[in-house]
């Protein structure tokens, strides 16, 4: 299953960034969606941005792009912006 949502993080489409149209990844799409939720005020949004950032600096090489971490993380992200507010 990892692999799969792997693959489909991996797929390309197509973003409007600044008025002009570019391919990114629909990984780099969600992490950008997220960012965005977060710089707007939405608190779960930041709290899940903030504990991303925190888990990165405790791993030593940074992970590659398009990769079966990037999935988990995703999946993760998925799992905890779904769960109904506190």
């Amino acid at each position: 299953m990892c692999g799969l949502v792997a693959s489909a993080l991996g797929e390309r489409v197509e973003a409007k960034e600044n008025g002009r149209r570019r391919q990114i990844t629909k990984l780099e799409a969600a992490v950008k969606q997220l960012v965005n939720r977060a710089a707007s005020g939405d608190q779960r949004a930041a709290q899940f941005v903030f504990a991303l950032l925190g888990e990165g600096r405790e791993r030593s090489p940074p992970v590659a792009a398009d990769t079966d971490s990037d999935a988990l993380v995703i999946a993760e992200l998925v799992r905890r912006l779904s769960r109904p507010p506190e």
